[in-house]
């Protein structure tokens, strides 16, 4: 059983190393696009990149989860809905970059492709309400690495509510499209933002999962 738990321990470990890395190579691409200056990442990186962020998540989502008691089960319901969450975008994401479920046909998205990602969406907000009541109930129900998780889970909430729905709406109202330079700013500033609390809520994730 020690053994099982320690082997938890390095995967974890692999699986927030992995993610720092490739989340602040994301970052430096992004911010670089931005700026116009040109970084010649070949795609199959940028593909790598994605995936093993997705694998990442898939693996410290799915660790908590194995290591929270039976009485904990809402906590263990959040956990499966962020798994399949990113299962569901991993496989989909192969399924697009091998051309084995066509995206577009004579030039239009193809309506498999249009109800795959309306549920990719639909599931990545469900995911989301999730990781909020996950973060709500860890906060308020325990102490100690659990705890500073839920603070963690509730900032990646206000970040992704701050940067996805009220910033761009606000820049569009009282600028609309005139000013690009306001939406470079934006766009890097969310990127900083995302990557930032991402990278916080998983070291957190294994800061839990190796006490």
């Amino acid at each position: 059983m020690k053994k099982r738990h320690n082997r938890k321990k390095r995967m974890a470990q692999y699986a927030m190393y992995a993610y720092c890395f490739f989340a602040i190579l994301s970052l430096v691409n992004t911010v670089c696009g931005s700026l116009g200056a040109a970084v010649n990442i070949p795609s199959i990186l940028l593909t790598i990149k994605q995936w093993v962020l997705m694998l990442a998540a898939i693996a410290l989502w799915g660790i908590f989860r194995l290591i929270q008691p039976r009485n904990e089960k809402l906590l263990r319901r959040c956990c499966e809905v962020m798994v399949f969450y990113y299962v569901f975008s991993f496989v989909l994401s192969i399924f697009f970059k091998f051309n084995l479920i066509p995206m577009t046909q004579d030039g239009l998205i193809t309506r498999t492709a249009t109800i795959l990602t309306w549920t990719e969406s639909s599931i990545g907000l469900l995911s989301v309400i999730a990781s909020l009541i996950a973060g709500c109930h860890l906060g308020r129900k325990h102490t100690g690495s659990m705890h500073q998780l839920g603070t963690a889970l509730i900032l990646v909430f206000i970040v992704w509510l701050i940067c996805v729905n009220i910033l761009p709406t606000t820049i569009f109202y009282l600028l609309g499209i005139s000013h690009p330079t306001a939406f470079t700013c934006f766009y890097m500033f969310s990127a900083f933002s995302n990557t930032l609390v991402y990278i916080y809520a998983y070291y957190r994730m294994y800061r839990t999962i190796n006490n």
